[in-house]
């Protein structure tokens, strides 16, 4: 560890304080994770300490467990520091309690010789939105270096044009979004704001995206505006708010994660195909011997049939097209497009 490598800022507050105890925190946290398929393009990890967030974190970078990670990009929104564009650190690496995260520093120097970011460590400095995410990193891919930016007063398009310079220069990054839900509404009201943001996130509707919805909406726009992010598959992971922790429904933050996976890999597992396939059946089974659309409890299904996803189907006889239906953009949960 360098001396000038950025010292943690919320250990023992966010996050326990002392090695060990992290170390069993973060595999409390990732404790029954589902590796994902393949490598997804980007996670959506929320940022709170680990107490109210951590499991939801668990199951982003779980996504990515079993897939090999050399290069993680986390892009952060500010929360303490007031700034025009995307800052780095000057240092070679994040300290952090057990272990240092290195900082790919051919990374730093490219964005900052093509004017899309810049070296400034006051934003940085008491900053959680990065931190949090490295002991999930660590624990999963060890030998992982990360680019952490920390998005101020930023467009759209300038994030792209650092994730595309970054997609481009780096050997398949991870891109993880660092980004919790709605702020201090009663549970009610942010359970609706939540899945506003959610539709938006699985639809298509990312521009709508603000920051009432989603703190880290700067990264999460800029990673769906950006060639990386063409054609990116959000596949739902976990919902929740902070009242599941403190049964204090009257002023909560909402949490979420995501996996975004890129158009060539696959985006579920068996296990699900096996579970829509059975479902697809049913419907069949119904409506042409009872006449009538299946009973459908979406609530007993994974957070990831039940977000929103498009399915096509093409009907074939000898080779020849006999028909086809389906949904092109994704508009209402998967389950019950499959349905």
């Amino acid at each position: 560890m360098d001396e000038n490598s950025r010292r943690p800022a919320v250990a023992g507050t966010f996050y326990p304080g002392e090695a060990a105890a992290l170390s069993a925190e973060v595999q409390r946290c990732l404790a029954g994770i589902e590796p994902g398929p393949s490598l997804p393009r980007a996670i959506i990890s929320p940022h709170a300490g680990y107490a109210y967030s951590g499991r939801l974190a668990g199951a982003g970078f779980g996504a990515t467990a079993g897939h090999e990670v050399r290069h993680a990009v986390v892009l952060s929104p500010s929360h303490r520091h007031a700034f025009d564009g995307i800052a780095l650190p000057s240092g070679g690496s994040y300290a952090m309690p057990g272990f240092a995260m290195p900082i790919n520093s051919a990374a730093r120097d490219a964005l900052v010789a093509r004017g899309l970011a810049h070296v400034e460590d006051a934003a940085h400095e008491r900053e959680h939105g990065a931190e949090t995410q490295f002991p999930f990193l660590h624990a999963l891919h060890p030998g992982a270096d990360v680019v952490p930016l920390v998005m101020g007063r930023v467009e759209d398009g300038q994030v792209a044009a650092a994730i595309d310079l970054i997609d481009g220069l780096l050997e398949r990054p991870l891109f993880v979004l660092s980004s919790d839900l709605s702020h201090f509404l009663t549970e009610a009201a942010a359970i609706r704001h939540d899945d506003e943001a959610s539709r938006m996130i699985e639809t298509g509707g990312w521009q709508g995206l603000t920051g009432q919805h989603a703190c880290g909406m700067k990264g999460i726009r800029g990673f769906f505006a950006s060639r990386a992010g063409q054609g990116a598959r959000p596949v739902r992971l976990a919902r929740a708010t902070s009242a599941d922790v403190t049964g204090d429904a009257s002023r909560v933050v909402g949490y979420g994660a995501w996996a975004l996976y890129g158009p060539e890999g696959d985006a579920l597992d068996a296990g699900d195909r096996g579970e829509l396939l059975r479902v697809a059946r049913e419907a069949l089974a119904s409506r042409t011997k009872r006449g009538r659309d299946p009973e459908l409890n979406e609530a007993s299904f994974s957070p990831r049939l039940r977000g929103h996803g498009a399915a096509f189907v093409t009907l074939t006889r000898a080779g020849r097209l006999r028909g086809c239906i389906g949904s092109l953009k994704a508009h209402r949960p998967l389950v019950r497009d499959v349905a």
